[in-house]
């Protein structure tokens, strides 16, 4: 009896202790997981993503985007720089470089690419161009090699200005740049875990929504992002609900936290911006309702995304990742 209550103490304090070392060091919270964290499959770890990842390289001297409406492109033509600060207010998601994203503990990035006339570089793009990705793609590899226990998931949702023969490019570069630390799309995706990949030394997770003949590429099926469409705290939450209830237990899961305004909601706060309307309201409510949520199960979470991921107060990460422990 004493025994089983000496057993019983010391994995108390064994799993404070785990806790306060995940708040103390997200650089390497992949690394840090017990060994019962590492052996489920990786699509019911609770993995804390950015959503429009690479937007923090656009600036109000950028030129319009190819996914820009009509109307913005019209109007540029016009207004031109006016328009463009106008527009960098609320296309901007993050404010966070890739190196510290990766330093606060982000291992899900979420990416929209574009091609110019006569250029061979690919950009990022929401509304305005941003930079070349090849730079970012170099840091987050370099980030790997220095972290051999920490995985990343690059998902490519959306392409503008993309012929096949572009995407045969970038696939290629992709390839290039990762090497064998891409992890080939597995026959059965519940058996993919973290000690699998560290086994082969995979270490990125490639999810590609456009259809291409290529084995190390997850399509677009295997890692479900519903998109909540909406500015209502009490519709996301809905939202974000009932996909977690009707989430398939043989694929990944996005779940985005996220507010999305449309026209009118952007003319009726018109002179604020994405960040002090939508995602700092948000972000202030939303870290409860994740705190409740599950994991390693067919309802659980499995990657969360939101704008602004480095607001002061958020805790967004150490949130996220401390799901995890739930299942020791």
């Amino acid at each position: 009896m004493i025994c089983k209550q000496i057993s019983t103490i010391k994995h108390k304090y064994y799993s404070v202790f785990i806790i306060l070392v995940m708040k103390l060091n997200l650089e390497f919270w992949m690394s840090k997981l017990p060994k019962p964290l590492t052996v489920i499959p990786i699509t019911h770890l609770a993995i804390p993503g950015s959503h429009d990842s690479f937007s923090y390289t656009i600036t109000p001297n950028s030129k319009v985007g190819p996914d820009a409406t009509m109307l913005v492109k019209f109007l540029n033509f016009l207004l031109g720089r006016r328009l463009r600060n106008f527009v960098y207010k609320w296309s901007i998601t993050q404010t966070s470089d890739i190196q510290n994203q990766l330093l606060l503990g982000i291992r899900y990035f979420d990416l929209r690419m574009a091609t110019k006339p006569n250029d061979i570089n690919f950009y990022t793009v929401h509304a305005l161009y941003g930079d070349p990705i090849i730079i970012e793609l170099i840091n987050i590899k370099n980030f790997l090699d220095s972290h051999t226990n920490e995985i990343i998931i690059l998902d490519f949702q959306h392409f503008y200005n993309f012929l096949e023969a572009d995407h045969v490019r970038l696939t290629i570069i992709l390839k290039s740049i990762f090497q064998n630390k891409v992890c080939p799309m597995p026959n059965v995706v519940e058996k993919l875990t973290l000690e699998v990949m560290r086994k082969n030394k995979w270490q990125v997770i490639i999810i590609y929504r456009h259809e291409v003949y290529d084995n190390q590429l997850w399509p677009s099926s295997f890692w479900p992002t519903p998109w909540p469409q909406t500015t209502s705290f009490k519709k996301l939450i809905k939202f974000l609900d009932y996909g977690l209830k009707t989430r398939k237990s043989n694929t990944g899961y996005v779940t985005q936290c996220l507010f999305t305004p449309d026209k009118k909601f952007i003319l009726q706060h018109f002179n604020l911006s994405l960040q002090n309307s939508c995602a700092k309201p948000l972000n202030a409510f939303i870290s409860s309702w994740i705190e409740l949520q599950k994991v390693g199960c067919r309802d659980g979470v499995n990657v969360i995304i939101a704008d602004f991921i480095n607001m002061i107060g958020f805790n967004f990460c150490k949130i996220i990742v401390n799901l995890n422990y739930k299942l020791i």
